[in-house]
């Protein structure tokens, strides 16, 4: 299964942090505008709303991720995206996000999609305005297949996967001092019954202070709290927490600059079926380059140190650096590149202990037919270099299709 098409052409997320991922990207998502104009192309009574549809068709040349028994496939994918935005008074508003597809095979029909899958960034949410505060009440969920998404995984096709996280945050607005927390339950589940000892559940609480030194730099302070609880006691539970600082930084008109850096820990219990009695104790760092070169060409770097849920172990330490960058080519034609290097080490179990080093790369080519069709293609390459045997493997993935706006 191959991440193409509405996905956007993203490499798929990995398993869930260490440190609660929803931290920093709630924090984001808190300080956005709720209206952005590109999202809305109808407006129905008081409801804005944005319908898109495409379909893509693509060629996959290893679709198991196997080392040996390599399989090629051709594969049709329709998919659907929504955005809707309804402002229910002046201080409240609903929005949501909704992306929905799914993969046939024209051979190997037992890879089909065995139900809809959801988009990572769906969700719905309530923002209530209340003088200096904003609340959001949010349910994020996803429905995925494709393996890729998962260090360490091989010799699969489909894991077909539901992962839901719902809570609510809270934002409280003293102009240069912006405090943030929220709640957060999530929720792991793996319909494969081969891989049901990765079914989770997680309470996440993160706290946050930021301040606005001037019109360029924000400063702040983070904290993250964690507590996972398995299904089966194959993998061990564990309480997880972090601690750390960021900074963002307006470096030019141009350049815009992210950095975060802390302390991440996690205490596991011991006896579940891994093996592994490691404890977590280490450093975690983030850092983010965006560059405008001109109004055709933008572009983004980052580098990191994190650690995440081991597949087989306690936790697995990854080392990245990614790029991609947009080209506006002319009025009608757009164009891109992604590529990612990632360094992935397990904790030390007596088993299937990994390393893992994984480059990937990609191009992407968008023509307007017209105001509201498109014409789309892109190529994705990946090889995931491993120290155990047989666990390796490349794959390429080619995809044409066209896409419309309603």
């Amino acid at each position: 299964m191959i991440a193409i098409g509405f996905v956007g052409w993203q490499r798929a997320d990995a398993q869930e942090s260490i440190r609660p991922s929803l931290a920093s990207a709630q924090s984001a998502e808190a300080n956005k505008p709720v209206i952005n104009a590109g999202q809305y192309n109808l407006q129905l009574g008081p409801v804005l709303a944005g319908f898109s549809a495409n379909i893509d068709v693509a060629y996959n040349d290893n679709i198991s991720l196997s080392e040996t028994d390599r399989q090629a496939g051709l594969l049709v994918e329709p998919g659907v995206t929504a955005n809707v935005l309804w402002q229910v008074t002046p201080e409240n508003a609903l929005r949501l996000t909704l992306g929905a597809g799914y993969v046939k095979y024209f051979a190997n029909q037992h890879y089909d999609s065995l139900t809809l899958s959801i988009t990572p960034d769906s969700q719905i949410a309530f923002d209530i305005y209340a003088g200096d505060f904003k609340f959001t009440i949010f349910d994020q969920l996803s429905v995925q297949q494709n393996p890729l998404g998962i260090i360490g995984l091989h010799e699969i096709a489909n894991l077909l996967r539901l992962e839901n996280a719902a809570g609510i945050n809270v934002t409280w607005d003293l102009n240069k001092v912006i405090l943030f927390g929220g709640y957060a339950h999530y929720i792991f589940y793996s319909f494969d019954s081969a891989y049901d000892f990765l079914n989770e559940n997680e309470n996440q609480v993160y706290l946050s202070a930021s301040v606005r030194l001037n019109d360029a730099v924000t400063v702040g302070v983070r904290g993250t709290f964690g507590d996972v609880q398995y299904q089966q006691d194959f993998q061990n539970n564990s309480i997880n927490y972090s601690a750390g600082v960021f900074a963002t930084a307006q470096l030019t008109h141009y350049i815009r600059a992210e950095a975060e850096a802390g302390y991440q820990g996690a205490h596991y219990d011991t006896g579940g079926g891994n093996g592994d009695d490691s404890q977590l104790n280490a450093p975690y760092f983030h850092l983010q380059l965006d560059h405008r070169l001109n109004r055709y060409w933008t572009e983004h770097l980052s580098g990191g140190y994190e650690t995440q849920l081991g597949l087989t172990t306690n936790y697995t330490e990854v080392a990245y650096v990614r790029y991609d960058a947009d080209w506006r080519v002319n009025s009608r034609t757009t164009a891109g590149v992604t590529g990612y290097y990632e360094h992935s080490m397990d904790s030390p179990g007596p088993e299937q202990s990994e390393h893992i080093n994984r480059v990937g790369f990609g191009i992407r080519w968008s023509y307007a037919l017209g105001r509201k069709a498109n014409l789309h293609f892109g190529y994705d390459f990946v090889n995931n270099a491993s120290d155990l045997i047989g666990h390796s493997f490349y794959q390429n993935q080619v995809l044409l299709g066209i896409g419309y706006v309603f």
